[in-house]
Parts: structure tokens; sequence; C-alpha cells
């Protein structure tokens, strides 16, 4: 028993450091890729428009917007979240709910899609439920594809969710949500880009366009 009354402080005090250590590192590693993430986000809003406005809503969070982008855009906002690195237990949970940085794009376009747009989305995002409201206000079964979507449309507009989807092209893997409507913003798309080296990825502007160009 004394043995273990003297471990006691010991193991309290490596346990204080270990969290504090975390802590820290967390911090720098996701303000770091905070930064990585914004610069390169503001390379793809640049190659659509010549204005790009940014707003930091935390340290780990940023909306950009475009006001007045090229055709076929009307307006375009981006929106960047990062998973919280700095809890250990929290980032642990992500890790196993498969959760992870994630960039939102929300574009009004020049021309109102004419069909009634669709919904495609993880099942277990954290964007699946409102995912899902939104298919259920439209009144759209839902099927889940092969790739693991749940995918959500009129079943005559079969083919042009099919050409939608293969316009998301090398972002694929890391689909979240593609969400088409008529009401602005009529086309959003989410990324899970946890996993994205950003040195090494594809510009998203042609995809962006491609997918407009879809609706």
């Amino acid at each position: 028993m004394d043995a273990l009354d003297q471990l006691g402080p010991v193991i309290v005090v490596l346990g204080v450091g270990a969290w504090v250590a975390w802590l820290a590192v967390g911090t720098l590693v996701n303000r770091r890729r905070a930064a990585a993430l914004s610069r390169w986000t503001y390379t793809q809003a640049r190659a659509l428009g010549d204005e790009v406005y940014i707003r930091w809503i935390t340290l780990a969070a940023f909306e950009m917007t475009v006001p007045q982008p090229r055709p076929p855009f009307r307006h375009l906002t981006f929106v960047g979240f990062l998973e919280s690195r700095e809890m250990p237990f929290v980032w642990l949970t992500n890790r196993l709910r498969g959760r992870s940085d994630l960039l939102v794009v929300r574009a009004e376009l020049a021309v109102v899609p004419r069909w009634g747009g669709m919904e495609a989305f993880r099942p277990h995002s954290v964007l699946a439920g409102d995912a899902r409201a939104a298919a259920s206000r439209a009144g759209w079964p839902t099927t889940r594809s092969a790739e693991g979507l749940v995918r959500a449309h009129a079943p005559a507009t079969a083919p042009r969710a099919e050409r939608l989807l293969a316009a998301v092209g090398p972002y694929a893997p890391y689909l979240e949500r593609l969400a088409l409507r008529r009401e602005a913003p009529q086309l959003q798309l989410t990324l899970a880009i946890g996993r994205l080296r950003l040195d090494a990825a594809p510009p998203l502007a042609p995809v962006l366009c491609q997918l407009a160009e879809a609706s």
C-alpha cells in the first residue's frame, strides 16, 4: 500500500503532463492545418472569382465568400471546419466514427436546375440527418449505392443523378454530401478532407464547374 501511495502522485503528475502536452501539440497541429487549408481554399476560390473575402469563425473554422464569381455561378461560399485535435477523447471518438476535417461549398447557380434535384451522403456523416430530412421533405425514396452512399432523388431523374455524381471526379473518395435543389444555394458539396494531401490535391475549381454544368 505504501508503494501505491507513493506512485499515486507520480501517476497523476504524468497524466496531467501528458494531457497538457497533447493539448499543446493538438492546438499547434490544428492551427497549421487551418492555415494550410485556408491558403489552399483561397487558391481554389480565386480561380472562380477576382474578389475573395475570408472571415475566421474560430481558430479552427473559417468562411470564404466569392460575391461575384464567374459563370456558371452567381455566389460562392467555402466553409472549412477542422476536427478537434486538442482533446484526446474527442479526437479518438471522431477517429472511430470516421469523421475528419470538412470543407463545405455552397453555390448559387446562374441557371436554376430544371429537374427536382437529389441528395447523396455518407450514412454515418455528421450531415446525414440534414440530408435525410431534406430528402424526406422532397418525398424522394432513398437507396444505398455500391460506393456506400445513400442516394435520394425522384426515380425518373436517376440518369441526371448519375451524371451529377460522376462530375465529382477525383473527389469522390472524399465525398460526404452532395445536394442539389432549386432553392438557393442550389448546389452544396461537402468533402471530408482530413486524409487529403493539400499539396498534391487536384484542383477543385474545375470540379465545381463540372458539377454546375451537370446540374
